[in-house]
């Protein structure tokens, strides 16, 4: 029983954790662009980038966006970026598609009970059903 409390525990702990990053990812428009130490064009330099490369972008600051690339983190104008295109993961998109499986909560409960106890039974050594 205790494994089998323990798979169940680890599954709501990874499926709640899913979706916490609030990052984004922005590409670079132009030909350059610099990383700078702070949200504005008179602070020092601390990276060039050119056009097409990818930067995770944590927050805004006015016209300013605070990016991290190669383990630099620094502020970038807005003006020389754009929204990556968004990245195409089929099990996001599975959640909103219609199906013509027919499933009750008890079923997809009882199928997942029945996975966890085989899979605890096959961890103790017991790989009889």
């Amino acid at each position: 029983m205790r494994p089998f409390l323990s798979i169940i525990i680890l599954f709501i702990f990874f499926s709640s954790s899913i979706g916490i990053a609030k990052e984004s990812i922005i590409n670079v428009s132009r030909d350059r662009a610099f990383i700078r130490k702070g949200p504005g064009s008179f602070y020092e330099v601390l990276a060039t980038v050119h056009k097409g490369a990818a930067l995770n972008c944590s927050e805004a600051v006015g016209s300013w966006l605070k990016v991290r690339f190669q383990g630099k983190i620094g502020f970038m104008s807005e003006k020389v970026t754009r929204k990556a295109a968004p990245y195409k993961d089929i099990f996001s998109q599975m959640a909103f598609r219609p199906s013509a499986l027919r499933l009750s909560r008890h079923g997809m409960a009882a199928g997942a009970k029945g996975f966890a106890m085989r899979f605890a039974r096959r961890i103790n050594g017991n790989s009889k059903l």
